[in-house]
């Protein structure tokens, strides 16, 4: 994340957990942003994820449709490699 002037704001996503600043900065390319990305798409579920009010083990196939459809609704670049 970066702010209006355009620096990072050490702020944490709340969706891949990665911190600006940290995991990349505000002069980070498009090819480093994507490598992120496919590091986070890579990563397994945890072993029980709470659903309503029930527990429920959840695949990868399952955790990673979750995880296309945010950066979709943010209007981010999915890799090639998740479609």
């Amino acid at each position: 994340m970066l702010d209006e002037f355009g620096c990072t704001t050490f702020e944490i996503c709340k969706i891949c957990n990665c911190e600006s600043g940290y995991e990349y900065s505000s002069d980070a390319t498009a090819q480093e942003l994507l490598g992120i990305r496919c590091a986070w798409l890579k990563q397994k579920p945890p072993q029980q994820k709470q659903f309503r009010g029930k527990q429920k083990e959840i695949t990868y196939e399952e955790f990673l449709a979750v995880k296309i459809r945010q950066l979709i609704k943010m209007g981010l670049k999915v890799p090639e490699e998740f479609l």
